[in-house]
């Protein structure tokens, strides 16, 4: 049995492949609104997985795996899609950070912001993320911003924990990245500054804001997960969540699919613009390849089969 290593952040579980294809197949109420080309692709998304498996050299118990082939759908509102594409820029971005702090000898503060407008009706969602866009570009071209922030990704949410039918709640949430010094600087910004800012930027007053230092978070079993993590987590997550997407109506999730088309869901800037390619993270001196795993979707369950040609 294979004890998969749950404290590496490179590695590909796959039980995370299984939990997310069931999700993924329970989301299929939107396939409906969609051509059948794209319909296909969608319910075969994931069917078929390719791993390279590595052993633990002081562990034999212990065991890595490194996704080599599958076939993904790239579908905005597919489970399995979400899931991979903000994984890929989860790994893209702490790393990028760890290489920034490793280029420039010294480590930076990360703040969490939220930024709201608003909801809108389901049917003027798109005319509104394009608002907020600009508001947003007016945002980072003022003083303040520049001589505080050093970097930065935002990711859009289009739907909020109550949402009210027919309309749609669209937010961003940032990782900010500041210098060590930030909170005891003259270029500190308040909640209420922030608030402002944006306000000033979108043209409507009040907006709600929320900013915060971000901080490490105890996981089900006690085990601290590290705030850095946390946050490019709970940043670059999916645009609608599984549970709000199923309250929606049938006219709402049609509207919603037509009123996302084209919006670019991360954006990024600063020292941040340039993300560099994940690490792959297998150590020759602690893991050693053993094989390929070739696994193929069976109804509720991802199994293991030996392919006619193995090359991936």
């Amino acid at each position: 049995m294979i004890i998969e290593n749950k404290d590496d952040l490179f590695n590909e579980y796959l039980s995370e492949h299984t939990d997310h294809k069931l999700k993924a197949q329970s989301n299929s109420r939107f396939h409906e609104f969609l051509r059948q080309s794209v319909k296909d692709r969608v319910q075969n998304c994931g069917s078929f997985l390719a791993f390279k498996l590595f052993q633990n050299i002081k562990n034999a118990e212990e065991f890595k795996r490194v996704l080599q082939g599958a076939n993904f759908c790239k579908h905005r509102f597919c489970i399995m899609c979400e899931w991979r594409k903000s994984r890929k820029l989860q790994l893209q971005t702490y790393s990028t950070i760890r290489h920034l702090e490793e280029q420039n000898h010294k480590k930076f503060e990360f703040l969490f912001l939220t930024l709201t407008v608003p909801n809108c009706k389901m049917s003027e969602l798109n005319c509104t993320v394009k608002t907020m866009s600009k508001a947003f570009q007016k945002l980072i071209k003022r003083e303040e911003w520049i001589r505080a922030v050093k970097g930065y990704i935002r990711a859009v949410e289009f739907i909020g924990d109550h949402t009210a039918e027919g309309q749609a709640h669209p937010h961003y949430h940032c990782l900010l990245m500041v210098e060590k010094s930030y909170f005891k600087s003259r270029y500190y910004l308040s909640q209420e500054r922030w608030r402002e800012l944006w306000s000033e930027c979108y043209g409507f007053p009040k907006l709600q804001v929320r900013i915060e230092k971000i901080k490490p978070k105890k996981k089900a079993d006690g085990t601290l997960v590290p705030a850095l993590i946390c946050a490019v987590c709970e940043t670059l997550k999916y645009s609608v969540d599984l549970t709000d997407m199923e309250k929606l109506t049938d006219s709402d999730l049609k509207e919603l699919i037509k009123q996302t088309k084209g919006i670019r869901q991360y954006n990024r800037g600063g020292l941040l613009k340039n993300l560099v390619e994940e690490i792959e993270n297998v150590d020759e001196e602690v893991w050693q390849y053993l094989k390929e795993e070739f696994y193929k979707w069976s109804n509720t369950y991802y199994q293991e089969y030996e392919p006619m040609n193995k090359k991936i």
